[in-house]
C-alpha cells in the first residue's frame, strides 16, 4: 500500500521486496533514493516524487548523491559513456537536480569516500567515474597487456606457423590469402590477437583454418559470443558449438542474493583458446568477467567488425584496444570473387567506404522501394511483411522476415510498427488469450524480445537440459497465454522453453520490428528497413551500415534517396567517453619500463 500511493504498480513492488528484503517500507522511508539505486526498472525520477512528498529538500545530499549515481549510469546506456568529464558532469548534475555547484561538489566528495566514485585522469581532463566501470576497464587493460607477455602452451613461432598452413592447404585444397594467412599465423604465434573485417573477406574462413591448426596441437578450445543469435550463427558457420558468454560464464546466486558467474579468477575456465565473436557488443563490464575467467596461459582470439555500431551498454572496446595497438590486429579487406556475387556485401562496402550503394540493379537480394513519406513507407514495410515476400519467396514471416529500424519513435519507428504488423499478422481473436501491460497487448503467437538481462529466469529443453538465464536481444514467440496463473510460455532461440511471469513483463517487447542496435550480432535471411527522415543522430554511416550485414538473403530499404545519401555520407559518430585506449598503452608502457630496469 505504501508504494501503492506513489503510483508503483503491484508488479514493481514485487522487485523492490524481492530487492530490498521484509524491512523495505522502512528502508524507503530513511532514503527514498535507495528505490531507483538499488532496485531494476524504478527511475530516479520515481524516487524523487516519493522524496518530495516526504519533505526531503532538493538539496539533500542523499538526492544529489543518487542524482549523480542516475546521471552517470544513464550517461552509459544511452550514449555508451565509460565516465564523464569533472565538468560535464557537474553542469549536466547542476541543470537536472537545480542545485549549486558547491553542493555538487560536496556530493560528488562524498562518493568518492564511500568508492561509489572514482576520479582519473583521461587525456589530461579530470574525469570520474562509477567505481565499478573504472574497475573494469583498469582490468581490461592490465590483462590483456599481461596476457600478450605470458608463454602460451604450444605457441609456434611465425616459421613453424607457416609450414602448418603449407601442409593443411596440400591436405585439403584450401588456399588462403595473404591477409588471411597472416591472421592465421598470428593466431598461432601469439597469445591474444584481434581478427577484423566486413562480410565476405574471408573471416569465417580464416577462424575455421584456425580452429583446425589448433586441434591438431590437441588444445582445447571454446567459441562464444555476446548473445544467443550470435553465438547460433556461429555454430552453424564453424561447425562447432559455439555458447553465449554468459552460458560459458555460468550464474550462480551469491550470499547476498545476487547473480554472479561462476568462473572467475579463482574458478577459471578450463579451455587453452577462446574464441570470442562479433566483440564490438561487449560492453566494459562484461569483456571484464569475460577476461577474469581466462586462465592464465590461455590465449584470446577477439573477432568482429570494427565499423558496426559499438555495444549498448559502455564502453568501445574493440575500437578502443584496436586504437592502441598494444595487441596485433589483423584487418581483412580483401572481398572475396563469390561474395563480390551478393549486391548486399557490395553495397555494405560501399556504404562503409562512403559510397552510396547501387539502387538501381535489380537484384535478387538487394531492392529500394520509393516511398514519398514515413507513413507510405510503413505501409509498405507491413504489405512486405505480410504478403509480398511470403508468396514471392515462400518463407514464413515471423522466422524469416525482420524489420529494422533505427529508432523507437514515429510512424516508422518500431513502437508503431510493431503495433501495425502484429494488427495484421496476428490480430484480436476472441478465442484466443491475451495479455495487455502498459501500452502493449501480448498474444499467442507474437515474436518478443527479451529487453534486459534476467540471470534467474529458468528455461527448460526437449532435450532435459535446463538452464537458467535470458538475456538482453534474446527472441522468442508466444506460445501460451494463462491470466488465471499470471504467465505465459515464451520459447527462446527455437528451443528454450520460460514460463514467463507477468511480474517481468517491463523486460519483454514485440519483435516484429526492432531496433538496429538490437540486432547486433544477428543474421537474418531477410531485413527490411525504412529509411526515413530520422533523427540526425540516427542518420549515421556505421548504423546503416550495420542494418544492411545483417541480412543474408536479402535487403529491401523502403523510402527516401535522400536519407539513404545522408547516412552513407555521415560519418560522424557519437564521442563516447572511455580511458580504455589510453591505460592500454599507460600499462604497456610501465611493463616495458620495469623489464628494462629489472
Amino acid at each position: 500500500m505504501f508504494l501503492q500511493q506513489y503510483g508503483i504498480s503491484a508488479t514493481t513492488a514485487v522487485k523492490v521486496h524481492n530487492s530490498l528484503g521484509a524491512n523495505s517500507v522502512e528502508l524507503i522511508k530513511k532514503n527514498p533514493y535507495i528505490l531507483s539505486d538499488m532496485v531494476d526498472g524504478i527511475s530516479f525520477k520515481t524516487s524523487d516524487t516519493i522524496a518530495f512528498n516526504m519533505g526531503l529538500p532538493k538539496n539533500s545530499i542523499m538526492r544529489i548523491r543518487s542524482g549523480i549515481i542516475h546521471i552517470l549510469r544513464s550517461a552509459a546506456y544511452t550514449s555508451g559513456h565509460v565516465y564523464m568529464p569533472k565538468d560535464v558532469l557537474i553542469e549536466h548534475t547542476v541543470y537536472t537536480l537545480k542545485v549549486t555547484d558547491d553542493e555538487v561538489i560536496a556530493a560528488v566528495s562524498e562518493l568518492l569516500s564511500s568508492k561509489e566514485l572514482f576520479q582519473d585522469k583521461v587525456d589530461g581532463i579530470d574525469a570520474y567515474y562509477l567505481y565499478s566501470y573504472y574497475e573494469s576497464e583498469y582490468y581490461i587493460a592490465r590483462r590483456l597487456i599481461a596476457m600478450s607477455q605470458n608463454t602460451q602452451k604450444f605457441t609456434m613461432t611465425e616459421e613453424k606457423a607457416e609450414k602448418a598452413i603449407d601442409a593443411l592447404e596440400a591436405k585439403t585444397n584450401l588456399y588462403l590469402a595473404a591477409e588471411q594467412r597472416n591472421a592465421v599465423v598470428t593466431a598461432l604465434s601469439a597469445a591474444c590477437m584481434i581478427l577484423t573485417g566486413g562480410p565476405g573477406t574471408g573471416k569465417t574462413t580464416t577462424i575455421n583454418t584456425i580452429i583446425k591448426l589448433l586441434e591438431d596441437l590437441k588444445l582445447s578450445i571454446a567459441l562464444a559470443a555476446p548473445t544467443g543469435r550470435a553465438a547460433k550463427r556461429m555454430s552453424q558457420v564453424t561447425g562447432y558449438e559455439a555458447k553465449t558468454i554468459h552460458r560459458l560464464l555460468c550464474t550462480q546466486r551469491s550470499s547476498e542474493g545476487y547473480s554472479i558467474f561462476t568462473h572467475n579468477e579463482e574458478n577459471p575456465l578450463p579451455y587453452d583458446v577462446i574464441i570470442l565473436d562479433e566483440v564490438s557488443m561487449i560492453d566494459v563490464n562484461l569483456m571484464s568477467s569475460f577476461l577474469k575467467a581466462v586462465k592464465t596461459g590461455a590465449r584470446i582470439i577477439l573477432s568482429g567488425d570494427a565499423d558496426q555500431l559499438p555495444s549498448v551498454g559502455p564502453g568501445n572496446i574493440i575500437h578502443d584496444i584496436i586504437e592502441s595497438k598494444t595487441i596485433p590486429v589483423i584487418q581483412l579487406n580483401k572481398i572475396f570473387r563469390q561474395a563480390e556475387e551478393s549486391l548486399i556485401i557490395v553495397n555494405a562496402h560501399k556504404i562503409n567506404h562512403g559510397e552510396l550503394p547501387d539502387l538501381s540493379v535489380k537484384s535478387s537480394d538487394f531492392f529500394f522501394l520509393r516511398r514519398k513519406t514515413p507513413q507510405d513507407s510503413a505501409f509498405t514495410v507491413m504489405d512486405l511483411f505480410k504478403n509480398r515476400l511470403p508468396k514471392s519467396y515462400n518463407v514464413n514471416p515471423i522466422s524469416s522476415i525482420q524489420v529494422l529500424s533505427p529508432t523507437k519513435k514515429g510512424l516508422a519507428g518500431t513502437i508503431a510498427l510493431n503495433k501495425l504488423l502484429q494488427s495484421h499478422i496476428n490480430p484480436y481473436d476472441e478465442r484466443r488469450p491475451q495479455h495487455v501491460f502498459g501500452n502493449i497487448t501480448f498474444r499467442v503467437g507474437d515474436k518478443v524480445m527479451q529487453t534486459k538481462n534476467n540471470y534467474d529466469m529458468v528455461y527448460s529443453r526437449e532435450n532435459g537440459e535446463d538452464g537458467m538465464g535470458i538475456f538482453n536481444g534474446d527472441m522468442g514467440i508466444i506460445e501460451s497465454i494463462s491470466v488465471r496463473d499470471k504467465c505465459m510460455n515464451i520459447v527462446f532461440d527455437e528451443d528454450k522453453l520460460v514460463e514467463y511471469p507477468f511480474t517481468n513483463l517491463d523486460e519483454l517487447d514485440l519483435a516484429y520490428a526492432i531496433t538496429v542496435h538490437k540486432s547486433q550480432g544477428s543474421e537474418f535471411p531477410i531485413v527490411i528497413m525504412p529509411v526515413c527522415s530520422f533523427s540526425p543522430m540516427l542518420m549515421s554511416r556505421n548504423l546503416f551500415y550495420t542494418a544492411v550485414t545483417r541480412a543474408r538473403d536479402m535487403v529491401v530499404l523502403v523510402g527516401s534517396e535522400k536519407t539513404i545519401q545522408n547516412m552513407t555520407m555521415n560519418n560522424q559518430f557519437h564521442q563516447r567517453f572511455t580511458g580504455l585506449t589510453e591505460k592500454l598503452v599507460a600499462v604497456k608502457k610501465f611493463v616495458a619500463e620495469k623489464e628494462e630496469n629489472s
